[in-house]
């Protein structure tokens, strides 16, 4: 029997435990609103109090350290290269914890994205869609009208 990624099984806990904060502190709380920052999001150093130094948020380049997805996938890949002696629920589990951990490290990002950086990501995309070559036109037209002629 496989069970789930440890990464994947701390980042669950610690979001549903820090829902639980901000909720009490929405309801009324003295504690203050907790960050949503997850402890696996640290730099590898350690401060004088012997805790892990959390990583800024503006330390856009290794925020996915704190999503690794690499435990899953290999998981996958192993249980994919027993061709017909897989586990079909191992094989699925393996995927729902490479996309959540994916959505998870997604939604971090947009909740600490600054408005300039929304902006411009946002500004690149519509050109991107807006193209005639581009996503669209050319990949999901084309695709729905070419699907549509077959007999």
């Amino acid at each position: 029997m496989s069970s789930p990624d440890q990464n994947f099984q701390k980042l669950i806990t610690e979001i549903s435990e820090l829902c639980e904060k901000i909720h009490a502190y929405t309801a009324g709380g003295n504690d203050g609103r907790p960050w949503m920052i997850p402890s696996t999001a640290t730099t590898g150093e350690i401060d004088k109090d012997g805790k892990s130094v959390p990583i800024s948020i503006f330390d856009i380049k290794n925020l996915s350290a704190a999503f690794e997805r690499s435990g899953p996938n290999q998981k996958y890949e192993e249980e994919m290269s027993k061709g017909s002696e897989s586990t079909v629920g191992v094989c699925m589990g393996a995927k729902v914890q490479i996309d959540y951990l994916g959505m998870m490290e997604r939604a971090f990002r947009a909740r600490n994205a600054s408005p300039i950086r929304c902006y411009t990501h946002a500004a690149s995309r519509r050109k991107a869609h807006g193209d005639p070559q581009g996503v669209h036109v050319n990949s999901v037209l084309e695709f729905v009208t070419n699907l549509m002629k077959v007999k």
